[in-house]
């Protein structure tokens, strides 16, 4: 019976072998890199949509204070001004008025609040409670500019400013912010069972 030749592998062989391989180690990463890539952008803009979601909350938290009617108990009003002084260049914006109950005794009662940029491009909420107490919330980050309008009952006008002198509040209030995302929100602040309306979201 005659014996069989034992086949080898040819140096020819081998190298389409490695190509081959490399071809399909290649196709692999990319798709993984792809992946990666797609994964990443979804991950930071659901980190971002998580922060506007809490800037909405914490504005529509202080637009429902303002909007209510200050008892006879309380014979301090809600107020709403524009300070002279800027942030970064930008316009600020401070509240007063009646906070709910809080786990921080500092903060129970009448509150001072303001808007602002701060050093780092963050839109930040500065809270001051009765005994002088401040808390700091960052509502967004990488904010590039800052804006404010408002709605006056008396002109049926917007302005950009409202001063400290005015003893009635603005029907609304406009904030527009640019920076990753454009963000323009509509808020009441008058005592009004209407919901508050939000402009231009583009997330």
């Amino acid at each position: 019976m005659p014996r069989r030749k034992k086949h080898f592998l040819t140096l020819l062989e081998i190298c389409i072998a490695i190509v081959l391989l490399g071809i399909l180690l290649s196709s692999l990463w990319g798709m993984y890199r792809r992946w990666m890539v797609t994964y990443q952008t979804q991950q930071k803009k659901q980190m971002y949509i998580h922060k506007v979601l809490f800037l909405k909350q914490r504005l529509e938290q202080i637009a429902a204070f303002m909007t209510e009617i200050s008892s006879e108990e309380e014979k301090e009003k809600n107020v709403l001004f524009t300070p002279k002084e800027k942030s970064e260049g930008f316009s600020t914006v401070c509240f007063s008025y009646l906070a709910a109950p809080d786990s921080d005794p500092s903060f129970n009662g009448r509150v001072w609040s303001l808007l602002y940029l701060d050093p780092h491009k963050r839109l930040c909420l500065a809270t001051w409670g009765s005994d002088s107490k401040t808390r700091v919330d960052v509502l967004l980050d990488s904010v590039s500019s800052l804006s404010f309008s408002y709605f006056d009952p008396q002109t049926n006008l917007w302005r950009e400013d409202w001063p400290g002198d005015l003893e009635h509040l603005p029907i609304w209030m406009r904030l527009s912010t640019n920076g990753e995302e454009s963000i323009d929100l509509l808020f009441r602040l008058q005592h009004s069972l209407e919901p508050i309306l939000y402009l231009g979201k583009r997330l």
